[in-house]
Protein backbone atom coordinates (compact mmCIF):
# COMPACT_ATOMS: atom_id res chain seq x y z
CA UNK A 1 0.00 0.00 0.00
CA UNK A 2 1.47 3.37 -1.02
CA UNK A 3 0.81 5.59 1.98
CA UNK A 4 3.44 8.22 1.36
CA UNK A 5 3.59 9.80 -2.08
CA UNK A 6 7.09 8.93 -3.43
CA UNK A 7 7.87 12.58 -4.16
CA UNK A 8 6.98 13.54 -0.57
CA UNK A 9 9.00 10.62 0.73
CA UNK A 10 12.02 11.86 -1.22
CA UNK A 11 11.93 15.18 0.65
CA UNK A 12 12.07 13.37 4.00
CA UNK A 13 15.32 11.75 2.94
CA UNK A 14 16.99 15.17 2.81
CA UNK A 15 17.29 15.29 6.62
CA UNK A 16 19.30 12.61 8.47
CA UNK A 17 16.74 12.20 11.27
CA UNK A 18 13.65 11.81 9.09
CA UNK A 19 15.63 9.64 6.68
CA UNK A 20 16.63 7.25 9.47
CA UNK A 21 13.08 7.13 10.84
CA UNK A 22 11.74 6.11 7.43
CA UNK A 23 14.47 3.48 7.10
CA UNK A 24 13.72 2.03 10.55
CA UNK A 25 9.98 1.88 9.80
CA UNK A 26 10.58 0.27 6.41
CA UNK A 27 12.71 -2.45 7.99
CA UNK A 28 9.87 -3.37 10.36
CA UNK A 29 7.35 -3.30 7.51
CA UNK A 30 9.54 -5.64 5.46
CA UNK A 31 9.85 -8.04 8.41
CA UNK A 32 6.09 -8.02 9.07
CA UNK A 33 6.57 -6.31 12.45
CA UNK A 34 4.51 -3.32 11.26
CA UNK A 35 1.53 -3.12 8.96
CA UNK A 36 -0.82 -0.50 7.55
CA UNK A 37 -4.47 -0.72 8.56
CA UNK A 38 -7.56 0.96 7.09
CA UNK A 39 -11.05 1.65 8.41
CA UNK A 40 -12.50 -0.49 5.61
CA UNK A 41 -10.53 -3.56 6.64
CA UNK A 42 -10.74 -3.09 10.42
CA UNK A 43 -13.31 -2.94 13.16
CA UNK A 44 -13.53 0.37 15.02
CA UNK A 45 -11.62 -1.14 17.93
CA UNK A 46 -8.89 -2.56 15.66
CA UNK A 47 -8.51 0.75 13.84
CA UNK A 48 -8.31 2.90 16.98
CA UNK A 49 -6.13 0.46 18.95
CA UNK A 50 -2.75 2.15 19.37
CA UNK A 51 0.45 0.70 20.83
CA UNK A 52 3.15 1.74 18.36
CA UNK A 53 5.93 -0.61 19.51
CA UNK A 54 3.65 -3.64 19.69
CA UNK A 55 0.96 -4.97 17.35
CA UNK A 56 -1.32 -2.01 16.57
CA UNK A 57 0.07 -1.14 13.14
CA UNK A 58 -0.05 2.21 11.35
CA UNK A 59 -3.57 3.58 10.72
CA UNK A 60 -4.21 5.04 7.28
CA UNK A 61 -6.29 8.13 8.06
CA UNK A 62 -7.64 9.83 4.91
CA UNK A 63 -6.95 13.56 4.75
CA UNK A 64 -7.82 16.31 2.26
CA UNK A 65 -4.54 15.99 0.37
CA UNK A 66 -1.38 13.88 0.09
CA UNK A 67 0.79 16.35 2.03
CA UNK A 68 -1.53 16.44 5.04
CA UNK A 69 -1.92 12.66 4.99
CA UNK A 70 1.83 12.12 4.69
CA UNK A 71 2.59 14.37 7.67
CA UNK A 72 -0.11 12.62 9.70
CA UNK A 73 1.27 9.19 8.82
CA UNK A 74 4.84 10.28 9.47
CA UNK A 75 3.80 11.37 12.97
CA UNK A 76 2.70 7.81 13.73
CA UNK A 77 5.87 6.42 12.17
CA UNK A 78 7.95 8.57 14.54
CA UNK A 79 6.13 7.02 17.50
CA UNK A 80 7.50 3.60 16.53
CA UNK A 81 11.03 4.97 17.09
CA UNK A 82 10.49 6.76 20.41
CA UNK A 83 10.27 5.37 23.94
CA UNK A 84 7.04 3.40 24.32
CA UNK A 85 6.66 2.16 27.92
CA UNK A 86 5.12 -1.24 28.50
CA UNK A 87 2.16 -2.00 30.84
CA UNK A 88 4.40 -3.04 33.74
CA UNK A 89 5.99 0.42 33.97
CA UNK A 90 5.33 2.68 36.94
CA UNK A 91 2.57 5.27 36.66
CA UNK A 92 5.01 8.15 36.18
CA UNK A 93 7.17 6.28 33.69
CA UNK A 94 4.18 5.17 31.65
CA UNK A 95 2.20 8.42 31.46
CA UNK A 96 5.21 10.72 31.12
CA UNK A 97 6.74 8.37 28.55
CA UNK A 98 3.62 8.32 26.41
CA UNK A 99 3.05 12.07 26.61
CA UNK A 100 6.66 13.07 25.96
CA UNK A 101 6.51 10.75 22.96
CA UNK A 102 3.46 12.62 21.68
CA UNK A 103 5.15 16.00 22.02
CA UNK A 104 8.33 14.83 20.31
CA UNK A 105 6.56 12.95 17.51
CA UNK A 106 4.66 16.13 16.73
CA UNK A 107 7.87 18.16 16.78
CA UNK A 108 9.56 15.82 14.31
CA UNK A 109 6.59 15.29 11.98
CA UNK A 110 4.75 18.61 12.09
CA UNK A 111 7.91 20.63 12.64
CA UNK A 112 10.97 19.11 10.95
CA UNK A 113 9.31 16.96 8.28
CA UNK A 114 6.62 19.51 7.39
CA UNK A 115 9.24 22.26 7.17
CA UNK A 116 11.26 20.14 4.74
CA UNK A 117 8.18 19.94 2.54
CA UNK A 118 7.54 23.66 2.87
CA UNK A 119 11.09 24.40 1.72
CA UNK A 120 11.34 21.88 -1.09
CA UNK A 121 7.94 20.55 -2.20
CA UNK A 122 4.94 22.24 -3.86
CA UNK A 123 5.59 25.87 -2.85
CA UNK A 124 1.99 26.84 -3.65
CA UNK A 125 0.59 24.52 -1.00
CA UNK A 126 -0.95 26.54 1.91
CA UNK A 127 1.63 25.52 4.50
CA UNK A 128 0.80 28.56 6.62
CA UNK A 129 -2.53 26.96 7.48
CA UNK A 130 -0.53 24.33 9.35
CA UNK A 131 -0.07 26.38 12.50
CA UNK A 132 2.63 24.16 13.97
CA UNK A 133 4.93 25.28 11.15
CA UNK A 134 4.25 28.91 12.05
CA UNK A 135 5.49 28.35 15.59
CA UNK A 136 8.31 26.02 14.61
CA UNK A 137 9.70 28.56 12.16
CA UNK A 138 10.49 30.86 15.09
CA UNK A 139 11.78 28.17 17.46
CA UNK A 140 13.69 25.81 15.15
CA UNK A 141 17.02 27.42 16.06
CA UNK A 142 16.61 26.01 19.59
CA UNK A 143 18.39 22.75 20.30
CA UNK A 144 16.03 19.79 20.13
CA UNK A 145 16.40 18.90 23.80
CA UNK A 146 15.40 22.35 25.05
CA UNK A 147 12.45 22.59 22.67
CA UNK A 148 11.25 19.05 23.40
CA UNK A 149 11.28 19.65 27.16
CA UNK A 150 9.33 22.90 26.81
CA UNK A 151 6.77 21.26 24.51
CA UNK A 152 6.36 18.33 26.90
CA UNK A 153 5.70 20.62 29.87
CA UNK A 154 2.88 22.18 27.90
CA UNK A 155 1.54 18.83 26.66
CA UNK A 156 1.44 17.28 30.14
CA UNK A 157 0.96 20.12 32.60
CA UNK A 158 -0.69 22.71 30.32
CA UNK A 159 2.21 24.99 31.21
CA UNK A 160 3.19 27.16 28.26
CA UNK A 161 5.64 29.33 30.23
CA UNK A 162 8.77 27.33 29.20
CA UNK A 163 7.73 27.60 25.54
CA UNK A 164 7.03 31.33 25.72
CA UNK A 165 10.42 31.81 27.40
CA UNK A 166 12.05 30.51 24.20
CA UNK A 167 10.39 33.23 22.09
CA UNK A 168 12.54 36.23 21.22
CA UNK A 169 9.99 38.29 19.29
CA UNK A 170 6.35 39.30 19.43
CA UNK A 171 5.62 37.18 16.35
CA UNK A 172 7.19 34.15 17.97
CA UNK A 173 5.06 34.63 21.09
CA UNK A 174 1.97 35.19 18.95
CA UNK A 175 2.32 31.90 17.03
CA UNK A 176 3.34 29.96 20.12
CA UNK A 177 0.16 31.11 21.86
CA UNK A 178 -1.82 30.17 18.73
CA UNK A 179 -0.30 26.68 18.86
CA UNK A 180 -1.04 26.30 22.58
CA UNK A 181 -4.63 27.48 22.17
CA UNK A 182 -5.24 25.10 19.26
CA UNK A 183 -3.59 21.99 20.68
CA UNK A 184 -4.51 22.20 24.37
CA UNK A 185 -7.64 20.05 23.94
CA UNK A 186 -5.71 17.38 22.06
CA UNK A 187 -3.07 17.05 24.78
CA UNK A 188 -5.70 17.10 27.52
CA UNK A 189 -7.57 14.27 25.80
CA UNK A 190 -4.36 12.32 25.29
CA UNK A 191 -3.43 12.63 28.96
CA UNK A 192 -6.87 11.41 30.03
CA UNK A 193 -6.81 8.56 27.46
CA UNK A 194 -3.42 7.28 28.59
CA UNK A 195 -4.53 7.46 32.22
CA UNK A 196 -7.68 5.44 31.51
CA UNK A 197 -5.64 2.75 29.79
CA UNK A 198 -3.03 2.58 32.55
CA UNK A 199 -5.76 1.99 35.11
CA UNK A 200 -6.46 -1.30 33.31
CA UNK A 201 -2.88 -2.43 33.97
CA UNK A 202 -2.69 -1.68 37.68
CA UNK A 203 -2.65 -4.78 39.87
CA UNK A 204 -1.78 -7.11 36.99
CA UNK A 205 1.38 -9.15 36.60
CA UNK A 206 2.87 -9.29 33.12
CA UNK A 207 5.15 -12.16 32.16
CA UNK A 208 7.02 -11.74 28.90
CA UNK A 209 10.29 -12.56 27.22
CA UNK A 210 12.52 -9.45 27.43
CA UNK A 211 14.31 -10.62 24.27
CA UNK A 212 11.16 -9.67 22.35
CA UNK A 213 11.56 -6.02 23.39
CA UNK A 214 12.86 -3.41 20.98
CA UNK A 215 15.34 -0.76 22.09
CA UNK A 216 12.45 1.67 22.55
CA UNK A 217 10.37 -0.46 24.92
CA UNK A 218 12.97 -2.18 27.06
CA UNK A 219 12.11 -1.93 30.74
CA UNK A 220 13.51 1.15 32.43
CA UNK A 221 12.53 3.67 35.09
CA UNK A 222 12.29 7.25 33.84
CA UNK A 223 10.30 9.60 36.04
CA UNK A 224 10.95 13.06 34.67
CA UNK A 225 10.33 14.80 31.37
CA UNK A 226 14.03 15.57 31.07
CA UNK A 227 15.21 11.97 31.45
CA UNK A 228 12.64 10.74 28.95
CA UNK A 229 13.59 13.40 26.41
CA UNK A 230 17.25 12.39 26.83
CA UNK A 231 16.31 8.72 26.39
CA UNK A 232 14.38 9.53 23.20
CA UNK A 233 17.29 11.52 21.80
CA UNK A 234 19.55 8.53 22.46
CA UNK A 235 17.09 6.22 20.70
CA UNK A 236 17.00 8.52 17.68
CA UNK A 237 20.80 8.50 17.53
CA UNK A 238 20.73 4.67 17.42
CA UNK A 239 18.27 4.32 14.54
CA UNK A 240 20.94 3.10 12.15
CA UNK A 241 21.79 0.17 14.41
CA UNK A 242 20.17 -3.17 13.63
CA UNK A 243 16.95 -3.61 15.60
CA UNK A 244 16.22 -6.81 17.48
CA UNK A 245 13.05 -8.01 19.17
CA UNK A 246 9.57 -8.80 18.00
CA UNK A 247 6.67 -6.52 18.96
CA UNK A 248 4.09 -8.95 17.61
CA UNK A 249 5.21 -11.82 19.86
CA UNK A 250 5.66 -9.41 22.76
CA UNK A 251 2.07 -8.21 22.35
CA UNK A 252 0.80 -11.80 22.39
CA UNK A 253 2.40 -12.31 25.79
CA UNK A 254 1.30 -8.96 27.22
CA UNK A 255 -2.31 -9.32 26.01
CA UNK A 256 -2.73 -12.47 28.12
CA UNK A 257 -4.83 -14.31 25.55
CA UNK A 258 -6.76 -11.32 24.25
CA UNK A 259 -6.56 -9.67 20.84
CA UNK A 260 -5.40 -6.37 22.34
CA UNK A 261 -3.16 -5.38 25.22
CA UNK A 262 -5.85 -3.09 26.66
CA UNK A 263 -9.62 -2.74 26.37
CA UNK A 264 -11.02 -0.18 23.97
CA UNK A 265 -11.07 3.42 25.27
CA UNK A 266 -12.50 6.10 23.00
CA UNK A 267 -11.97 9.83 23.47
CA UNK A 268 -13.20 12.89 21.60
CA UNK A 269 -10.24 15.16 20.91
CA UNK A 270 -12.51 18.11 20.16
CA UNK A 271 -14.08 18.23 23.60
CA UNK A 272 -12.42 20.00 26.50
CA UNK A 273 -11.68 17.84 29.52
CA UNK A 274 -12.22 19.75 32.72
CA UNK A 275 -9.19 20.76 34.77
CA UNK A 276 -10.73 19.11 37.83
CA UNK A 277 -10.52 15.75 36.04
CA UNK A 278 -6.92 16.24 34.96
CA UNK A 279 -5.60 17.83 38.16
CA UNK A 280 -5.27 14.56 40.15
CA UNK A 281 -3.41 12.96 37.23
CA UNK A 282 -1.03 15.89 36.90
CA UNK A 283 -0.48 15.98 40.67
CA UNK A 284 0.69 12.35 40.62
CA UNK A 285 3.08 13.23 37.78
CA UNK A 286 4.60 16.27 39.46
CA UNK A 287 8.23 16.10 40.49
Amino acid sequence: MDVLNPHILHQAKAHPLTKNILKAVDQKLQKGLLHYKTKEESSLEQFLYWYPSLNSGLPVVPKKDAIHQSIYMFHDMVHTCLYDPLPDSSFQTYILGKMVGEAMAQLIADGIFASLLQANYQPNYPYKKRYYIQMYGYLKSMDMRTLSIALAHFAIFDNRTPLIALCHSKEAKKWTHVFCNLYAKMFQADLWWNHQIYQQYQGKTFDYNPNYCYRNNKKTSLKTIETIVDHNLMLLEQLEQAETGNGILLAEQLSQGNAFVYRFVQVNYKNKIEAAVLHPIRKKLSY
